[in-house]
């Protein structure tokens, strides 16, 4: 017996933003922890030039990726932002996550 499929409605979404928002009003950010996801950390206007601390930075980042069970495949500080390409690891419970 074939599986029913959702209406184009109750389908979780898994794209967000650029061309799909035109004229639209703005909506969630789909969160897909099955996926690959592209993260932008930005520091407030007038903070720190994060450049300066990168040594810093990647130790904390990869604490906290143990800490929260997260696979950092690549991660870029520049001085106004920190970019993040995770997964999040599904094969084991975090304390992080409850």
């Amino acid at each position: 017996m074939k599986q029913l499929t959702l209406s184009k409605e109750l389908r979780a979404r898994v794209e967000h933003g650029g061309s799909l928002a035109v004229g639209k009003r703005k909506t969630k950010r789909p969160v897909v922890t099955k996926r690959v996801m592209h993260i932008v950390l930005k520091v407030a206007h007038g903070g720190p030039n994060l450049a300066g601390e990168a040594s810093a930075i990647h130790l904390i980042l990869s604490r906290m990726a143990d800490r929260f069970r997260m696979q950092t495949f690549e991660r870029a500080i520049c001085a106004t932002h920190i970019h993040l390409v995770d997964c999040a690891d599904q094969k084991i419970p975090s304390a992080g996550r409850r």
